[in-house]
């Protein structure tokens, strides 16, 4: 690939010169495999699987096709997640109303992902990692219940702008079929 930076290693399963077997791991797939790589070669790899109720989340989150090693990333990491010892996300399914035994890949998609990404498109993402990264119980249903106020927030933010863009193209009278509203501007495509 041109234009990447000089480096010693590029790790990215969709280069054209890449021999990795599945070129459609999410980006914290690649993480999980750069870390089991490192792990193995210094013989640490205790406790590295439970690191994959993350890599569920941020694999569901990412919007990857769940095939061949998505898939078993997942299906493994949903594993994880149901038992995680993750006073966040233990916080979080709570606060949610999830039940852990019950937590699927729709779960992230529908309910969980949403809530970790709603601080970083309103605020800022610190809110939720430090989320995931609490010990505390205490501190962690006080952040849960931040990360579902920011997501109410966002949730309504986001009905307010499609009212505001529905009423805009009703007096703008127009019927194109692909429209980009914003700021007060539309533009017909």
């Amino acid at each position: 690939m041109s234009g990447l930076p000089p480096a010693l290693a590029t790790v990215n399963p969709k280069r054209p010169d890449s021999s990795y077997p599945f070129g459609q791991l999410a980006g914290v797939g690649v993480a999980f495999k750069l870390l089991q790589a490192v792990s193995r070669s210094l013989n640490k790899e205790a406790g590295l699987d439970e690191t994959l109720d993350l890599v569920a989340i941020g694999t569901v989150a990412d919007k990857v096709p769940l095939l061949e090693e998505n898939r078993y990333l997942v299906q493994k990491g949903l594993e994880v997640l149901r038992r995680t010892r993750r006073a966040g996300l233990r916080a979080m399914m709570e606060t949610a109303r999830l039940e852990p035994d019950y937590v699927d890949a729709e779960s992230i998609s529908w309910t969980m992902a949403p809530r970790l990404n709603a601080p970083g498109r309103l605020d800022h993402a610190i809110t939720s990692y430090r989320l995931v990264m609490s010990t505390s119980s205490d501190e962690a249903t006080q952040l849960a219940q931040l990360l579902e106020e920011k997501n109410q927030e966002r949730q309504r933010l986001t009905e307010e702008f499609l009212a505001k863009a529905k009423a805009e193209l009703s007096i703008a009278g127009t019927t194109q079929p692909f429209l980009m509203i914003g700021a007060g501007t539309i533009r017909q495509a």
